[in-house]
């Protein structure tokens, strides 16, 4: 399954979800719904995201990992 983006890949603007289908018993969900600021986020920033998560916001730790300076 693809990975949902936040932003249009024409012209940068903010993309709404239309759709939303459960895979188990097929309930379609129709509307308008905003996709969340994460979802907004380019791969790098969500890299970051996960890294910062996985470390406990132990800036010493995510620096390591990303091999940064602390």
């Amino acid at each position: 399954m693809n990975s949902i983006f936040g932003k249009c890949p024409v012209c940068g603007e903010e993309l709404i979800v239309t759709r939303l289908e459960c895979r188990s018993c097929g309930t379609d969900i129709g509307g308008q719904f905003t996709i969340g600021r994460l979802a907004r986020l380019d791969s790098e920033q969500m890299q970051f995201v996960e890294t910062f998560i996985r470390n406990r916001g132990n800036a010493y730790k995510v620096g390591e990992e990303l091999e940064m300076p602390y």
